[in-house]
């Protein structure tokens, strides 16, 4: 018996990245899936990769709320009620203080925060009686800070505190909520920031990571960790993984 057998599981950014390798995962496991993206083309290659059968996909704004209830109840109409919500959607921009105006907060609180929190309220009319499970996923910057990237290290401190209140609301319901706090992992996203910075800052961020940069399937195996019935009894936790970033 594989450890997500008859799980229905959620992902949003799942067409690349951390979302993919956590959707990736979660089929690997046995899992049902549900993958959201924006981007069709990239969504239709990253379905194609999931083992097993009974996945589902659907291209979707999160910024859209009537767009966002649509897709999760046709997730749960596809897929059964669903057990579990990997929040991997998200976005990043460097904007140093003097460049940064309100507008740039607006967007990252609106991409981070808002289209989270959208998903993760129709995920709760709809998930399993019990023992269901929302995990975010935020960022080493919201508990470190970062030069130039203030507006997104806001966004992504602020998913710390959803997660926090949302654990409290929603235990009556049996609902669990974490948040992974990933260090810098090596992703499409990540190759982009670093093409935009100086080689020397580069390789100051790879070698404040003791054990060297991430990997999405790193952050993809503790997300199905706390998604998963070994986590039956956390809920509200911050779950860092950074290579040793922290200690440093």
């Amino acid at each position: 018996m594989k450890r997500f057998d008859n799980y229905s599981v959620l992902v949003t950014g799942a067409s690349s990245g951390i979302g993919l390798a956590a959707a990736r995962l979660f089929a690997e496991d046995g899992a049902r899936v549900a993958m959201i993206g924006r981007n069709e083309n990239r969504l239709k290659d990253a379905f194609s990769m999931l083992a097993g059968a009974g996945h589902w996909w659907k291209k979707c704004d999160l910024a859209m709320e009537e767009e966002v209830e649509s897709m999760v109840k046709e997730a749960a109409a596809n897929l059964g009620a669903l057990d579990a919500v990997a929040l991997c959607a998200g976005s990043h921009a460097i904007r140093p203080l003097r460049m940064a105006k309100n507008r740039y907060y607006l967007e990252m609180y609106e991409k981070n925060v808002l289209t989270a929190m959208s998903v993760a309220r129709c995920f709760s009319n709809v998930a399993k009686a019990t023992g269901a499970s929302i995990v975010f996923v935020s960022s080493a910057v919201a508990l470190r800070g970062g030069a130039g990237v203030t507006p997104y290290a806001a966004a992504k401190g602020a998913l710390l505190s959803v997660s926090r209140a949302l654990a409290m609301e929603l235990a009556p319901k049996k609902i669990r909520v974490n948040v992974v706090v990933p260090g810098v992992v090596d992703t499409p996203m990540t190759e982009k920031y670093f093409k935009s910075m100086p080689s020397a800052s580069v390789d100051m961020i790879r070698q404040s990571h003791p054990l060297g940069l991430g990997k999405a399937e790193d952050v993809a195996a503790a997300i199905a960790f706390l998604s998963s019935s070994d986590a039956r009894w956390i809920t509200g936790a911050e779950l860092v993984i950074d290579g040793g970033l922290s200690i440093r």
